[in-house]
């Protein structure tokens, strides 16, 4: 039962642990063309935010199925289902008259940068560059938002050209207020529930060890008993 109680303390505080002052935040990219869309790809150290610190760096948006790696059918916009036909192919076609997408997930899926277009098929135009803010306090990111500003037109896609899906990425790190009323009810929630895990198992356990002991004393009442009923008898 302790051992159980220590697992369960631990796998709370991973849960709870927070950042320090330039350690990774977890950060994901996916992109999408022409109904197609490549895997969930980790982004590489280079690229990923370092908590409270700002950087900025040029990224690439990958057009799936190129270069021979793999990509999915995107069955939300085809309306397809997966038994219609193969959904993962290579070698996908680039289609000059469709848009160039990006989306992120950061801090373990927590925070969404969703669809955002990085080259705008019918306005004929590019991502320029893409600032990202993420919202902290003391330990965690909150919220992430951003800002995105398109340079030049652009006459037609072309995926061997890097500078059409290619643009600068700014990290900017901002404080949360300090009355964020949320984040101090989780803390107590969490607190509460550690408390009280803590009452149960002292609980358990102390129950566990009435249960083991032997019961003292027992034996000698009912042979009183006995006797006093055996002596009535005679009389």
């Amino acid at each position: 039962m302790l051992a159980v109680f220590l697992v369960y303390i631990l796998a709370i505080l991973g849960l709870t642990a927070g950042y320090d002052n330039g350690d990774y935040v977890n950060g994901v990219s996916q992109t999408l063309h022409n109904k197609w869309k490549t895997p969930k790809m980790e982004m590489p150290l280079r690229q990923l935010p370092r908590f409270r610190e700002p950087a900025a760096f040029v990224m690439h948006a990958t057009i799936p199925g190129q270069h021979g790696e793999e990509a999915e059918m995107d069955f939300n916009t085809t309306g397809a289902k997966v038994g219609d036909f193969s959904w993962k192919a290579k070698n996908v076609k680039v289609n000059p008259e469709a848009d160039v997408k990006i989306s992120f997930t950061f801090a373990n899926n927590k925070l969404l940068i969703p669809w955002l277009s990085v080259f705008d098929a019918k306005k004929r135009r590019s991502l320029e560059k893409l600032e990202v803010t993420f919202e902290h306090d003391q330990y965690d990111v909150l919220e992430v938002r951003y800002n995105r500003v398109y340079g030049r037109e652009i006459q037609r896609l072309d995926a061997s050209h890097p500078s059409i899906v290619g643009f600068e990425m700014v990290y900017h790190w901002v404080q949360a207020d300090d009355t964020d009323f949320s984040s101090g009810i989780f803390e107590m929630f969490m607190l509460s529930l550690i408390c009280g895990f803590v009452l149960i198992c002292m609980v358990l356990c102390y129950s566990d060890d009435r249960a083991g002991q032997p019961q003292r004393g027992q034996p000698k009442k009912i042979q009183a008993v006995q006797r006093s009923r055996g002596g009535t008898r005679r009389r």
